[in-house]
């Protein structure tokens, strides 16, 4: 073998977690509780829970707590990263990976941006064949702290 070994292109679907799903809906419940038991006038109360729905239906709007539907893919080819969502396409390079047999996370920077994107995956967020083919990827190479530039 004279060089590093080639990856080929590669494409992961990744689809919302349940349990990131259901650890959401608790922490949004276990809020409600705590504050309609606070020791304050109904009108304070009152606007701490319509905060809380606000934030609730933000969340599920901008897909921290989406639907079945909501998918996203990370693509690998030709030594360069794209994260596609149902609206739009963002090439990036990964910045940072923490590989677990049950958790992966991936921190990607934008190449164009400069912006951060987190991908944070649990056995059920991806097909399990997927997930082990991305965590072998992910071991191979070297991405601690590596940009385009270096």
């Amino acid at each position: 073998m004279d060089g590093p070994m080639e990856i080929p292109p590669r494409q992961w679907k990744i689809y919302s977690s349940r349990w990131i799903r259901r650890y959401v809906t608790g922490l949004f419940a276990l809020t409600l509780i705590a504050i309609v038991s606070l020791p304050v006038g109904k009108l304070p109360v009152f606007m701490m829970v319509v905060g809380l729905w606000l934030l609730w239906r933000y969340c599920r709007h901008t897909g921290c707590h989406s639907g079945e539907d909501w998918q996203q893919q990370i693509i690998f080819a030709n030594d360069s990263w794209l994260l596609k969502t149902p609206t739009e396409n963002y090439p990036v390079y990964l910045h940072s990976a923490t590989v677990w047999q049950w958790l992966v996370v991936m921190n990607f920077r934008g190449v164009v941006t400069g912006r951060r994107y987190d991908v944070l995956l649990l056995p059920d967020s991806i097909d399990r064949e997927q997930l082990r083919r991305l965590r072998v990827v992910l071991r191979y190479l070297p991405v601690y702290g590596l940009s385009p530039a270096a």
